[in-house]
């Protein structure tokens, strides 16, 4: 993070025990975020810091800025210092994390000089980077924009540039895992030209991903069932959940493909059975007939196309419900 204002801090120069100590530069590029929590879900946590030796730079971020889901207008925002604060801390000796995450603070090192961002903006901009059959993983990168600074001396520190503070990344339980639960509460839609020519494809969207059932029209036909119509997945019929770089939209989920390029991973049935019941509803005020399906998967298989990998089989997934009408 060499940057113009180091070029005022050249000029200050302070006491310590073991002769004059003069500031050169603020470098932390090289350096880590740290947080004092172990938690790897750790979108609770708000104050992070980074190290280089006896300097320090402190970020105490606005609670709740966090979420393990993509950003949806690309970035998050907070503003110095009436909702997140920054400090840059220069000490008397090198500083350890332990300093920052004691219970009770070490007495030394000393702080010789600190300054406190009066202006500017921490940006955030969140992507899914890796996702596996048990661990979804976000990225957070942090950057800091027309920041300005202030020590007790009123000496300030102004840089209208982009600062790069780092990452940090956080963990949720992937959608796999969870046997797609997270989508139970989500509306099964229709694409208005499937991706599969002859098919009805069914699909749900969450931020970042999806989950689409590709079926042959007959499955889902206006008649009510006696027994559930069926279909065996990984030939008639097939099961996807997709994670992408970005937002998924209808638009991109029932094109003929998603870009490669924007895929983080998918999860495809191998094998099992489609089984789908059919029931007939009253005739609505217009005398339209209605009618909704049920459509569940019975001991299906999901393989793993980034670690090329076939995961345990899965007893049974309700994928939802779908209506049709005459």
């Amino acid at each position: 993070m060499r940057k113009p204002i180091l070029f005022f801090l050249v000029l200050l120069i302070f006491s310590c025990d073991d002769g004059d100590l003069q500031i050169e530069t603020i470098d932390f590029d090289s350096v880590s975020i740290q947080s004092c929590t172990d938690d790897p879900n750790g979108v609770d946590e708000v104050v992070f810091f980074k190290i280089n030796q006896e300097e320090a730079l402190l970020l105490d971020l606005q609670a709740n800025l966090l979420e393990n889901e993509t950003s949806v207008d690309g970035s998050i925002t907070s503003s110095f210092p009436s909702s997140s604060q920054l400090i840059y801390r220069l000490f008397s000796d090198n500083v350890s994390t332990n300093y920052f995450c004691d219970a009770i603070p070490a007495l030394s090192p000393l702080v010789v000089n600190e300054f406190n961002a009066i202006g500017g903006e921490i940006v955030i901009e969140t992507t899914v980077s890796a996702v596996t059959s048990a661990i979804k993983t976000y990225q957070h990168a942090f950057s800091i924009t027309d920041l300005s600074l202030v020590n007790d001396d009123m000496e300030r520190l102004t840089d209208e540039s982009t600062l790069n503070y780092g990452t940090y990344n956080t963990t949720t339980e992937s959608s796999v895992s969870l046997i797609f639960s997270n989508y139970d509460a989500i509306n099964t839609l229709a694409c208005d030209t499937p991706p599969v020519a002859g098919q009805i494809s069914l699909y749900k969207l969450i931020n970042d991903e999806f989950i689409r059932l590709d079926i042959p029209a007959a499955l889902l036909a206006n008649e009510a069932t006696i027994t559930p119509r069926t279909g065996i997945l990984g030939t008639e019929a097939t099961f996807t959940n997709g994670i992408i770089e970005g937002i998924v939209t209808a638009d991109m989920l029932c094109s003929s493909s998603i870009e490669e390029d924007l895929l983080v991973n998918e999860f495809i049935s191998s094998e099992g059975e489609l089984s789908i019941t059919t029931v007939e509803n009253a005739p609505d005020a217009d005398g339209i007939v209605s009618f909704t399906h049920t459509i569940n998967l019975n001991t299906f298989k999901l393989r793993d196309v980034d670690a090329d990998l076939v995961l345990d089989e899965i007893a049974n997934y309700t994928f939802g419900t779908f209506t049709t009408t005459n």
